[in-house]
């Protein structure tokens, strides 16, 4: 274990001995936070790098980072040697260009507030990523305008919010993510999800392979604004919404055309299943909440359906003036 008793300013990069098989870099120390600072030099050596693949796991805790390098605090090299690293950020403050670098392995954020932004270099995505998980009470504001939230790469791309997790996350002009069809998105039981985005899910027709939103959980995701004739999200398998669970995917800002979608269902293996949910609000004031690219598996198990073929404001409590235009429900 590496711990500071001091701020640090990086004046050159530091290379993790391979002989280091597990490895925390603590920001605390006797009770007293500390404040680590990149060098502004945009190289993958011009950090910390992982040298080697017997580095298996590395620990950044309890410090707050002001960011300069795209390569992340921990750099991890993209080859297939290195899909067992294992990067965790717990407790951790983070203003800069981009967290994380780690194509091929897993990369965790826990209780943790990650802004991303112009910083010396362009705001990038929050990580370069190959498995996401995120715990905790976790904030994560992207400012990028050039790149979505997260790059997903390589075989099994994954994102997964842990059980009992509060995850709010923001991107003020992008997207959650890009580069796969077929993420495996899992919110976790009882945890809480909450997605606002400019554009959705998704960069353009990327999306979700196999979707979990498990008992308990909340998933809500909030479109802010116009881009194209592009869904919401864009399910390439199927999303399973599971016993007390909750989805919400609110379309409500201005200019949308009959092609913005809620959810795309894209090919045969796509789908949705509901198994006793808590609430599925889909929501959207011009185009129809789903369409289907073709059959798609439909299994629904609830107690209410309610169906409007009029716009109601999202905010309005149901009244006789605003009841649903059909109502089914199960005594």
């Amino acid at each position: 274990m590496c711990f500071f008793g001091s701020n640090i300013t990086l004046t050159s990069g530091i290379g993790i001995s391979s002989n280091k098989t597990v490895l925390t870099i603590d920001g605390t120390y006797e009770g007293v936070e500390y404040e680590y600072t990149d060098q502004k030099k945009l190289g993958t050596s011009d950090g910390i790098y992982i040298r080697s693949a017997s580095t298996s796991k590395v620990t950044v805790k309890n410090m707050n980072i002001t960011g300069y390098n795209y390569y992340g605090v921990i750099y991890v090299p993209e080859s297939s040697a290195y899909k067992d690293v294992e990067i965790e950020y717990s407790n951790i403050t983070y203003v800069g260009p981009q967290i994380s670098f780690n194509p091929v392995g897993l990369t965790r954020f826990v209780d943790s507030n990650i802004t991303v932004k112009e910083n010396y270099a362009a705001g990038n995505e929050v990580a370069e990523c190959n498995r996401i998980e995120i715990g905790g009470t976790t904030t994560i504001v992207h400012n990028s305008t050039g790149n979505s939230g997260f790059w997903f790469r390589n075989a099994n791309p994954s994102f997964t919010i842990l059980r009992g997790a509060v995850v709010n996350y923001e991107s003020t002009s992008r997207e959650l993510f890009y580069g796969v069809n077929n993420l495996k998105l899992t919110v976790s039981k009882n945890a809480k999800f909450n997605v606002i985005s400019n554009n959705g899910l998704a960069y353009g027709t990327n999306g979700t392979g196999e979707s979990l939103i498990d008992e308990g959980a909340t998933l809500t995701l909030t479109k802010t604004s116009y881009s194209g004739s592009y869904a919401t999200w864009y399910s390439y398998g199927i999303i399973t919404v599971n016993k007390g669970a909750t989805l919400e995917i609110l379309n409500t800002y201005s200019s949308i055309t009959s092609s913005n979608y809620n959810i795309y269902f894209m090919g045969s293996q796509s789908g949705i299943v509901l198994n006793d949910p808590q609430k599925i609000v889909l929501y959207n004031t011009v185009a129809n909440v789903i369409t289907a690219q073709k059959s798609s598996t439909f299994n629904f198990s609830f107690n209410r359906i309610n169906l409007f073929d009029v716009v109601v404001p999202i905010n309005y409590n149901i009244t006789k003036s605003t009841c649903p235009t059909y109502v089914w429900r199960k005594f």
